[in-house]
């Protein structure tokens, strides 16, 4: 698992989701997304104002599929 992942516990019949994780640094996740191949950035960052201006952005990149 890594640090990014939410919590999950298998208990005989019932899954618990960890709807809580640790906030985490917008900066440290995106150096870390970005450094991965293929690059990524969580979803999650996209649902202000300004992430939506980028989301445009990113649209418009080759890139983009």
């Amino acid at each position: 698992m890594t640090k990014h992942q939410t919590t999950i516990t298998r208990h005989d019949r019932f899954v618990f989701h960890d709807h809580q994780p640790k906030v985490e640094n917008l900066r440290e996740a995106v150096i870390a997304g970005l450094s991965n191949t293929p690059k990524a950035i969580h979803c999650k960052f996209f649902y202000d104002q300004r992430g939506a201006e980028l989301f445009e952005k990113i649209c418009t990149l080759n890139e983009y599929y």
